[in-house]
């Protein structure tokens, strides 16, 4: 029995005796103490000191952080295709510097860089269709430390298909108060004429516009396009005996804006009577430009309107409407 307590008290002195020569070997490690041989590393709470020459001494550096595998928390928006990346273990403590890279793939094909900022937070607005998702998140700094996360991923049974959407340029990518303009087709619009009047002594038509709300998140406003898509054939010029093709009875391309988010319906007038018009309706999220200055797509829902021919107010006087 005696030899047993012994050998454990001799066991326990030992251990004590080496876990004090450790704690003693690395409180001696800090920036500026000495070192015995340049080059030489030693990592001593998360942070890697290396042995320099500085004049005849060696001594430690002052240490660089070791970059800690990112942890992130991914958050679908409603729709599925806009994700809230938040980076769990660099809330806080964020060190100058320090860059986070966030990057997607769909469907097992290539990386696609989302973007580049300084913040441990970011949106992902995926603009192509998929079924399957992956998320990551890389993390460097200027010691050319580089540590990139576990992927995240997402399946689905059904194929997302995002809105037209318009990616930030490299430029903003890298502003971190800057994020992605998107421009959503709005679909499920109701439209009527409404009753005309009269722009001086012309005659004109208006159309109501009503659209769902949009479940669009940092919604700014919407943008509606038209056109008059009217022809008309020109007289046969006989004395060249040139017969011109249909032409255009207005070739402009109009834009309303409308900066108030809630808005649900609007009215568009100075139409011409009878006339076939085009439109696009678009909600703006994101982005910091103005709402005019925004570049719209060339395609997406169209809704084709025949203007009608009433005008309910009397004509004004020396007027004939027929």
């Amino acid at each position: 029995m005696f030899n047993k307590i012994g050998v454990l008290a001799l066991s326990i002195a030992v251990l004590t005796a080496s876990n004090t020569g450790l704690t003693e070997a690395a409180a001696k490690i800090n920036a500026g103490s000495k070192c015995s041989k340049a080059g030489q590393t030693s990592v001593v709470a998360s942070k890697k000191f290396t042995c320099i020459k500085t004049g005849k001494k060696l001594v430690w550096d002052r240490g660089i952080l070791i970059l800690a595998q990112p942890v992130f928390i991914a958050n679908p928006a409603i729709n599925n295709y806009e994700w809230d990346i938040t980076i769990t273990n660099y809330q806080g403590s964020i060190s100058p510097g320090l860059e986070f890279s966030y990057s997607f793939a769909v469907d097992g094909g290539m990386w696609n860089l989302f973007s580049r900022t300084s913040v441990p937070k970011e949106k992902i607005v995926v603009n192509q269709a998929f079924n399957l998702l992956e998320i990551k998140v890389a993390v460097s700094d200027s010691n050319s430390q580089y540590v990139v996360s576990p992927q995240f991923q997402r399946q689905y049974r059904i194929k997302i298909v995002p809105p037209l959407t318009i990616m930030p340029s490299d430029s903003a990518s890298n502003n971190p108060n800057s994020f992605p303009v998107t421009v959503t087709s709005l679909l499920g619009v109701q439209w009527r004429n409404e009753p005309g009047y009269y722009i001086g002594n012309t005659p004109a038509s208006r159309v109501l516009f009503r659209w769902p709300k949009p479940l669009v998140e940092n919604l700014r406003g919407f943008v509606i396009k038209y056109e008059n898509t009217s022809s008309f054939i020109p007289p046969c010029d006989l004395s060249i005996a040139l017969c011109e093709g249909p032409k255009r009875v207005d070739s402009r391309t109009y834009k309303k804006v409308i900066k108030d988010p809630s808005t649900e319906f609007v009215t568009i007038d100075g139409l011409a009577i009878s006339s076939s018009y085009e439109f696009t309706l678009f909600a703006i999220s994101g982005g910091n430009s103005e709402i005019e200055e925004i570049s719209l797509p060339s395609t997406g829902f169209k809704i084709f309107v025949l203007t009608t021919g009433e005008v309910v107010p009397e004509a004004p006087t020396g007027v004939t409407v027929g």
